[in-house]
C-alpha cells in the first residue's frame, strides 16, 4: 500500500508497516528505539486522517492495527467459544490486536495454577496452588473463542462509511474464530 505523507512527518517504512499491520520490524532494536524517543500515539494521530481513507478504500470493513490500539472505542464483542484471556486471571496487562485479546491461558497454566503440574522428572511443582483455585480455562480447539467481525464491530459503532458499507457482503459480518492458542 502506498501512502503520500506530510514531509514534516518522518515515518520509516517499518514504522508505517507496524501502524498498518502490527508487524514489528525484523530488527527489534529499531522498534525499541522508536518507542523510546517518539510517541507512537502522537505519530499515529498526525498521519491517520491521511491514511484511513486509502486503507478503507482498499480494505472495506477493516481498520489498521494502530486504529485498533489508539482509536477503537472498545475491544470487539466475544460471541462464544472456550478459553480465558490471560489478563482476566493472571497479573497481565490487557493487550489486544485488532480488538481481540492476544494472550490466552494455556493448558500448562491450568495445570500449574491448580497444583497439578510436574517437572521433567514427574515431581510436583507449584505446590502452593490448590485444585480449583484457578478459574482460567485453556482454549478448546473444538470450540475456540469467537468474536464479532471487524465489519460487525464498525457497523455496531456507526463507523462504516456509506461507500464502504455498500462494498461489504454477508461474509464480512461472519464471526471471527481464533485459529490457535495465542500467547
Amino acid at each position: 500500500m502506498t501512502y503520500t505523507r506530510n514531509p514534516k512527518q518522518e515515518i520509516e517504512p517499518w514504522m508505517m508497516e507496524y501502524f498498518l499491520t502490527g508487524e514489528e520490524p525484523a530488527d527489534p532494536w529499531q522498534a525499541r528505539a522508536f518507542m523510546a524517543w517518539k510517541n507512537p500515539r502522537k505519530t499515529w494521530r498526525a498521519i491517520r486522517d491521511e491514511i484511513l481513507p486509502e486503507w478503507i478504500r482498499q480494505n472495506p470493513g477493516k481498520r489498521p492495527f494502530a486504529w485498533w490500539i489508539y482509536d477503537a472505542p472498545e475491544q470487539r464483542q466475544r460471541l462464544g467459544g472456550t478459553g480465558t484471556p490471560c489478563d482476566e486471571v493472571l497479573n497481565e496487562t490487557p493487550f489486544c490486536a485488532f480488538g481481540i485479546p492476544v494472550s490466552w491461558v494455556d493448558a500448562w497454566e491450568v495445570e500449574y495454577y491448580n497444583g497439578r503440574a510436574v517437572d521433567v522428572h514427574g515431581e510436583p511443582i507449584g505446590r502452593q496452588h490448590k485444585e480449583g483455585s484457578f478459574s482460567g480455562v485453556a482454549i478448546d480447539p473444538e470450540d475456540p473463542p469467537r468474536y464479532e467481525s471487524q465489519a460487525a464491530y464498525l457497523k455496531r459503532h456507526g463507523l462504516l462509511t456509506p461507500a464502504e458499507e455498500k462494498r461489504l457482503s454477508d461474509s464480512d459480518f461472519e464471526p471471527e474464530t481464533l485459529k490457535s492458542e495465542r500467547k
